[in-house]
């Protein structure tokens, strides 16, 4: 996602998450064996091809900033298929850690991993740690403390206490939220296209979800 969202939009970035729920369900009904009816496999369809739409928007017709880049919207798909990986596997692995053990090996894996980018990293952006000032260090403990170990604890909590699936669908509202945050921070705006890509997506995650079939 990081480096994703460099290449596109804000807005794409987090429309293209809401498809979570539907690829959850996909690898719940894989791996945790959950069935899969009519409504349901129409809802994967229609979202998978909302979810499409918007990532190849930078192909669709004239080439604009707020269509985002088609390199960063794969690669923004990419993150949503991991992270809907990593809510489907967590129900599994409930039956043996807590939500609290769950987000600190959460931590601990991501922290090994880069590790192995921190030298591409330094090469490319230096000591950029020298440039902080107060309100970057202040956005920085939000993202930290509230928006990253507080979230990632409620959301394994969510998963636990419900389901993959009911958690994922924290992901209904980010759309439409990041949209406003950045259509007045970063001036991006509606397309069309976006519009239909979305519309699909998010109809297509409500069959899927709305289906109460056991």
């Amino acid at each position: 996602f990081a480096y994703g969202i460099n290449k596109t939009t804000a807005t794409i970035g987090q429309a293209l998450y809401a498809g979570v729920p539907i690829v959850v369900l996909i690898i719940s009904y894989f791996f945790l064996v959950d069935k899969l009816t009519i409504k349901k496999i129409i809802g994967v369809i229609i979202g998978f091809i909302g979810v499409i739409i918007m990532i190849i928007l930078p192909n669709i017709g004239k080439t604009s900033i707020h269509k985002g880049d088609i390199v960063g919207n794969i690669t923004i798909f990419l993150g949503v298929v991991l992270y809907s990986i990593y809510t489907a596997l967590s129900k599994k692995m409930q039956k043996k850690y807590s939500p609290i053990e769950l987000t600190s090996y959460f931590f601990l894996t991501t922290a090994i991993v880069q590790l192995f980018f921190l030298p591409f990293e330094l090469s490319k952006y230096g000591a950029w740690w020298n440039n902080l000032n107060l309100f970057i260090y202040i956005a920085l403990a939000y993202i930290i403390i509230l928006s990253t170990v507080f979230y990632y604890f409620l959301y394994q909590y969510a998963i636990k206490k419900a389901s993959p699936i009911i958690a994922s669908m924290i992901f209904y509202l980010q759309p439409a939220v990041a949209y406003i945050w950045s259509y007045f921070l970063l001036s991006e705006r509606l397309t069309l296209e976006f519009v239909i890509g979305t519309g699909l997506t998010l109809f297509g995650v409500w069959l899927t979800t709305s289906d109460k079939s056991p």
